[in-house]
């Protein structure tokens, strides 16, 4: 069986109905699942028969209808309706719609999901919270005759409230707090979840000395769950970016792996992700079920939407999804913001929309640094709402492209030759440079750091050593020479953990068993 026999096979035998609208907004493919809900047959649900035969009344017909209509630019979720059946009964569902293209044609590929069970459960819920409010109320009138029991009570809310603090303390820990500081680039970024827990996620990868990548995630619904699903994306995101460099192969390893988590769940999410090459100055996306990023180009009066071309499934639903990836030239005095679509239906007290026509003016027309822009952005938006409350979390990172790198090989070149001729001095000043031009450079780090420990500067070495491996923890040659940076210290404790460390990263590196032993020697005299 191959791939594609695969994809069909796990399309119709899914646990979720799956509609594909071609541009006319015509049904041309209805799954298995749909079919045993509603007892149409797939040829009675082609064309218009899927509005026609499950949306008897006029009024909601045209409002799915135009919902189908408007996803092919922006997708839409948790949409609730009914569907008739052909026995004359009703299905309660709910759909969720994005777009994407095969070859030269837009389609819709519609999700929907039977509600009967969770309406069931929400009944039951309902029943139970009844049970717990008359409950309360019995406890509170013991509670007058006891003191005890409200200590206990009081105990119980205190340490929910205080897990709910660890827990906002923990998901505000996933977005990065700092970002890159170079003459390149001016980046930043911020989240603000509606509720304690959110479902928005971003973050950058330093891919390596060249190239940086840019993140961000929205998942179906926030609150707990929501905010778990971050979690784990963070730190699969971080495990395969170190292992793909090309956005589309990272999505399809990302979705194959959360497909797996995910299914039964009710849970996907979207995402974005740009790898921008700073040295030539071209950025690779992709995109899966998320809203392009806006790119504005010095001189150009309207902004382009990243991405066009690679538009692809959201993430966490179909296994074996292909996702594909496209490049873009940028030129100094570019701008790029990457969003949730908490940004754009930021909704006001009269029920209006923020709106994307909104958001590419305010982004073409603000002036200042990345921080700045996003901070009035924020502000107009909130004045935007007026007496309203945010109804969704809201993410955005702009991206400032200040200029190309400069050829950081030729750098690194001049440096050894400078280092060969002893000509320390100078190769520190040359490999400063390089670190100014570019804060995240781990291997000039490393080499500034070894320049050091050459001429017995080991104050100066450790601290190289020790930025190379904030930069990447899994350096097992940053913990080697610290190593000995911390044995010429005499800290031989400390020397002892980093040798240790390159052993667990590596196993027998360089001098690592001799330094080890020299070490055991030095703490039994002790």
């Amino acid at each position: 069986m191959n791939i594609q026999e695969l994809i069909i096979q796990v399309t119709e035998n899914a646990a979720i109905g799956l509609v594909l609208f071609n541009k006319d907004h015509h049904a041309v493919f209805t799954n298995s699942f749909i079919h045993k809900k509603t007892g149409f047959t797939p040829e009675e649900l082609q064309g218009t028969g899927f509005f026609d035969l499950l949306f008897q009344d006029s009024e909601t017909q045209t409002y799915i209808k135009d919902k189908i209509g408007s996803c092919f630019t922006r997708p839409f979720e948790n949409l609730r309706t009914q569907l008739h059946k052909k026995s004359k009964g009703v299905l309660s569902v709910s759909m969720s719609g994005s777009p994407f293209k095969k070859e030269n044609e837009v389609y819709v590929t519609c999700v929907i999901h039977d509600l009967t069970s969770q309406n069931a459960y929400e009944k039951v819920i309902e029943a139970g919270y009844d049970n717990f409010q008359q409950l309360t109320i019995d406890l509170e009138a013991a509670m007058k005759k006891n003191r005890e029991q409200q200590k206990i009570l009081e105990a119980y809310k205190e340490k929910m409230s205080r897990e709910l603090d660890i827990a906002t303390h923990v998901q505000n820990a996933l977005n990065p707090k700092e970002f890159p500081v170079n003459k390149c680039l001016d980046m930043w970024g911020i989240s603000l979840p509606s509720e304690e827990l959110g479902g928005d996620y971003f973050d950058y990868f330093q891919l390596d000395e060249k190239r940086i990548g840019f993140l961000i995630a929205d998942v179906a619904g926030h609150g707990v769950a929501a905010s778990l699903l971050t979690t784990m994306l963070k730190a699969y995101f971080e495990y395969y970016t170190k292992r793909y460099s090309q956005p589309d192969r990272l999505f399809y390893s990302i979705n194959n792996t959360m497909t797996n988590f995910l299914q039964g769940t009710g849970l996907y999410f979207t995402a974005l992700y740009n790898v921008l090459d700073l040295s030539t100055l071209k950025i690779t996306c992709c995109i899966a079920g998320h809203d392009p990023a806006l790119l504005f180009h010095p001189g150009h009066d309207k902004p382009i939407k990243l991405g066009e071309g690679a538009e692809g499934m959201v993430l966490g639903l179909v296994p074996d999804t292909k996702y594909r990836s496209v490049t873009e030239q940028l030129v100094p005095g570019c701008r790029i913001a990457l969003f949730t679509d908490g940004i754009t239906e930021a909704r006001n007290e009269n029920g209006d929309f923020y709106g994307m026509d909104r958001l590419q003016t305010f982004l073409k027309t603000v002036n200042g640094s990345a921080k700045e822009c996003i901070e009035k952005l924020i502000s107009n938006i909130n004045e935007f709402y007026g007496q309203n409350v945010p109804n969704d979390d809201r993410t955005v990172i702009v991206v400032n492209i200040l200029n190309k790198l400069k050829g950081v090989e030729e750098y690194f070149s001049q440096t050894q030759q400078l280092i060969k001729e002893k000509n320390y001095k100078q190769a520190i000043e040359v490999l400063k440079s390089i670190i100014d031009e570019n804060k995240q450079s781990i291997t000039a780090y490393k080499l500034l750091g070894k320049t050091y420990a050459v001429i017995g500067d080991f104050e100066n070495a450790e601290t190289c050593f020790i930025r190379a491996i904030e930069l990447d923890d899994s350096s097992h040659d940053s913990y080697y020479h610290l190593g000995i940076v911390k044995y010429f210290l005499k800290e031989y404790e400390k020397a002892e953990g980093c040798f240790s460390k390159v052993k667990n990263l590596y196993g027998s590196y360089k001098k690592t068993d001799n330094y080890l032993s020299l070490i055991h020697d030095l703490l039994l005299k002790k």
